[in-house]
């Protein structure tokens, strides 16, 4: 199965998500659907599927996830969308610290707000639950691509990265639809800085839709098909 931006916005608009009421004032920017299959009945379920995105979402050349050397066509190209992600990780990374865009320890309040994460807006309950759901703190280091994790909840998981340039959030969600197997959805958000917010969006708008989502997205679906619950690591893809 290939990823396919959603075109169904009003879909995920509708649905119950805590991510809609913590972050009214942010613009969904990006709504992709990661094929995945999805057994519940063999323990495939969210909290799964967000342990393994936490563990191995950004980490692109893990083992034993899948091999390395590729033995088809199909794992030789997606070999290739790998480096061209990374590369373009590479890249952003080390233009973050020449123009000194990523300053963690300094962190920007989110644009409009006093708030500088969307941790500041959950309510003590909310946290102690939301923390001990995804076993993190509030100084847990960035996950993937420098995303740090502000909840997790039974088919939800929202986080979080703020720099120079952008507020952005990634929420991936559980959805269940009758008479189809379970699928994820990842959305990102963004709260601009600026006119230079606006033209670094539009800069890299074909970067993201042409390498970074589909070569990401097709990552976590083959890990996944790798490391699900009660699942035997297909040959083909897995060592």
């Amino acid at each position: 199965m290939s990823p396919r931006a959603s075109p169904d916005r009003a879909a995920h608009r509708a649905r119950p998500w805590r991510v809609h009421e913590l972050a009214a004032d942010f613009e969904l920017l990006d709504l992709w659907e990661i094929p995945i299959e999805a057994d519940p009945a063999a323990g495939d379920d969210f909290a799964a599927f967000h342990h393994m995105f936490r563990a191995h979402g950004a980490r692109f050349t893990d083992r034993p996830v899948y091999s390395l050397w590729p033995s088809s066509p199909s794992q030789l190209a997606h070999l290739v969308r790998l480096v061209g992600l990374s590369l373009l990780v590479g890249l952003r990374s080390a233009l973050g610290r020449v123009f000194r865009w990523d300053r963690p320890e300094r962190p920007d309040p989110i644009p409009g707000c006093p708030e500088t994460s969307l941790r500041d807006r959950l309510s003590e309950e909310e946290w102690t639950a939301a923390a001990a759901a995804a076993a993190v703190t509030r100084e847990e280091p960035g996950g993937a691509f420098g995303f740090q994790t502000v909840y997790q909840l039974e088919k939800e998981a929202l986080h979080e990265v703020s720099n120079k340039t952008i507020h952005a959030l990634l929420h991936l969600s559980w959805v269940e639809s009758a008479g189809r197997s379970p699928s994820v959805v990842l959305a990102i958000y963004v709260k601009s800085r600026g006119w230079q917010s606006r033209a670094y969006l539009a800069l890299i708008k074909p970067f993201r839709h042409a390498v970074v989502y589909p070569a990401w997205i097709e990552h976590l679906t083959r890990t996944w098909a790798c490391v699900r619950p009660g699942v035997s690591p297909p040959t083909s893809a897995c060592r």
